[in-house]
């Protein structure tokens, strides 16, 4: 059971913004269109979301200050669905998702309110629940300090922290300096923080999908939303 929480100091990143190259179109683009159902279920038509506005509609329900969204300049989305929200550019290129992660960071300490924490949400989880999301945010602020879900870094609970950004920086910098791009991954930032791994209630709804045989493994069809796969190409 998760407890009442007060989420309405905490942002959200949507980390949508990676080059999807296992999957072979865009992953953020992909239209949810579940394999069909036997003949004798009835089942009402429904308009075919995308992957991008599931998670947006998903982040909305959790009552959070911002939900921020981690998008290259150069991919499309869904405009009627994501205008008003703020989209943040990574200050440090082809260096993964910590880059976004900094960018959002960095966004957040430079607001008249930054907020407490981070909610950092990945875009390939086609499984992700709200409650799933309710208890990393509730086991995050009781101790207001870092968690993830056991073997899977993403989605992680931050606090706004200078010295975590400080830290970021420092090897972000590192990468770019040595020609190294990849930088410091998830995995070691929550291994320098000390960030809590927790046992995840429900640990089907962090199924992964990067590839097309994960995204028909989770019930869905490959089938990205062909018009604005058009216009990103």
């Amino acid at each position: 059971m998760v407890n009442w929480i007060d989420t309405s100091d905490i942002r959200a990143l949507l980390l949508a913004g990676g080059q999807s190259s296992r999957m072979g179109t865009d992953k953020a683009l992909l239209a949810r269109q579940q394999h069909a159902q036997p003949q004798h279920i009835k089942q009402q038509p429904q308009q075919c979301q995308t992957q991008l506005s599931y998670m947006l509609e998903l982040l909305s329900k959790l009552g959070l200050k911002e939900v921020l969204l981690s998008r290259n300049p150069h991919q499309q989305d869904e405009q009627w669905h994501n205008s008003a929200l703020p989209r943040i550019s990574d200050n440090f290129n082809n260096c993964g998702p910590l880059a976004g992660i900094e960018a959002a960071v960095r966004y957040s300490l430079q607001q008249s309110d930054p907020g407490k924490a981070l909610l950092i949400v990945p875009i390939d989880l086609p499984l992700l629940t709200e409650r799933t999301l309710r208890y990393l945010l509730s086991q995050g602020q009781v101790g207001n300090r870092a968690c993830y879900f056991r073997n899977h870094f993403l989605p992680l609970f931050l606090p706004l922290n200078p010295s975590h950004h400080q830290l970021m920086l420092e090897r972000l910098q590192q990468a770019h300096n040595s020609g190294k791009p990849r930088g410091l991954s998830i995995k070691a930032l929550c291994q320098q923080i000390n960030a809590d791994a927790l046992i995840a209630p429900h640990s089907q709804s962090l199924t992964n999908a990067n590839t097309p045989q994960q995204w028909q493994q989770a019930g869905f069809h490959l089938r990205p939303n062909l018009t604005l796969a058009n216009k990103a190409s």
